[in-house]
């Protein structure tokens, strides 16, 4: 198990050491943005995700015969916990870095999982990451509809593929930052 607790500041992401940049919605909320952040980050990332690992805190704090069915898979695989079934376990205390890992089975697990964060109404709490290991890069889906990305190594190589990406980024949707190395 990776120790990302040295790469990830949880008070604020982009305070951590190898913070790079991110990519948010720069106009109001809507699920089809949603959709179309996801996607362009999939299209563009999918060749580096295949030995992926997911780190999930995520706790949902919908009742029991309430829950979203985009919710259920991830309950079912325990990248989510229901606040109900957890208050005395670690997930309790989604601002403490009680995180689980998980191994990447397929897109459809990353597209879930950002878009619970993204579309995320107040009732989803804690932190969820995945490492692209080929990349050593840490990114994080965010409720601004986007993502984050933060280096765990300072291989310019990953510093260009994110800034890349970042520039390429439809600028009438989607606001961009990136640091400059």
């Amino acid at each position: 198990m990776i120790n990302i607790e040295k790469y990830i500041n949880l008070k604020s992401y982009s305070d951590s050491p190898g913070w790079l940049g991110f990519y948010e919605r720069k106009c109001r909320f809507s699920s089809k943005l949603v959709d179309e952040s996801i996607n362009v980050f999939m299209a563009n990332f999918k060749k580096y995700l295949n030995d992926t690992i997911i780190y999930s805190s995520l706790i949902c704090f919908c009742l029991n015969n309430n829950i979203p069915s985009k919710y259920r898979l991830l309950l079912n695989l325990g990248c989510l916990k229901l606040y109900s079934d957890c208050k005395d376990c670690e997930y309790s205390t989604p601002q403490r870095f009680n995180m689980k890992e998980f191994l990447f089975s397929d897109y459809n697990l990353l597209t879930n999982l950002s878009y619970i964060v993204m579309k995320n109404n107040g009732d989803i709490a804690g932190h969820c990451f995945f490492i692209l290991k080929e990349l050593s890069l840490l990114v994080y889906p965010h409720d601004d509809t986007g993502f984050g990305f933060i280096a765990m190594d300072g291989k310019l190589s990953s510093y260009l593929i994110v800034k890349k990406f970042l520039q390429n980024l439809n600028n009438n949707k989607f606001n961009h930052q990136i640091i400059n190395i």
